[in-house]
């Protein structure tokens, strides 16, 4: 069996695997996806896991660097609700949710306004993604590329996390794609840096 470190950062969160996070508090953000993961619900149907930070809190809090995560359904009866996240993100293209490289393109395609909500599941108060819009005119702050970057590598620290800890049912660590920067919303391609 391997030692443990009670030291090693890989601890900080709680047995999540991600690294330090900070989890974001209700009102209106600008949020970046840093990352995502296909799994299976409890009842059979594909999902994926997209893991959001907040780069502009608009309620005047300190919610910069905080973390949220938004689960789609990916099936027909629930398509809407990632459709609704690529029209507030101006998303362009068709796009196929059971590829990847779709996925990539279409998370790292821009900055998107959410209202984050508290939400009650099993027993637990978490903060939930009530709607999304889109961000209009962002002013950059250089930090946020930092940020992003952090951000990233706490999702790839809970991926391989996740190899070791599989989800009850079927479970697939998305391979990850650089977020964009620059395009109209601020993001292009990185193509060198794991998303």
């Amino acid at each position: 069996m391997a030692r443990i470190n009670p030291n090693d950062k890989q601890f900080d969160d709680n047995g999540s695997g991600g690294g330090e996070r900070k989890q974001i508090s209700i009102g209106r953000k600008l949020l970046a996806a840093v990352g995502f993961e296909r799994y299976s619900s409890r009842n059979g149907n594909p999902m994926i896991s997209v893991r959001f930070i907040c780069l502009q809190d608009y309620e005047g809090g300190v919610d910069d660097r905080a973390e949220v995560y938004e689960n789609f359904t990916l099936t027909e009866r629930a398509y809407w609700r990632i459709v609704g996240f690529a029209r507030a993100l101006g998303y362009p293209d068709a796009f196929d949710p059971d590829v990847d490289e779709d996925i990539s393109s279409l998370l790292t395609h821009g900055y998107v306004e959410a209202n984050i909500q508290m939400d009650t599941w099993q027993g637990k108060e978490r903060p939930k993604i009530d709607q999304f819009s889109r961000a209009g005119s962002v002013s950059e702050d250089p930090e946020w590329k930092t940020w992003i970057e952090e951000g990233e590598e706490r999702h790839r620290g809970y991926l391989d996390w996740r190899k070791n800890n599989p989800r009850d049912g079927a479970s697939h660590a998305a391979p990850a794609r650089s977020p964009a920067r620059g395009s109209t919303s601020g993001r292009v391609q990185d193509a060198d840096i794991p998303f």
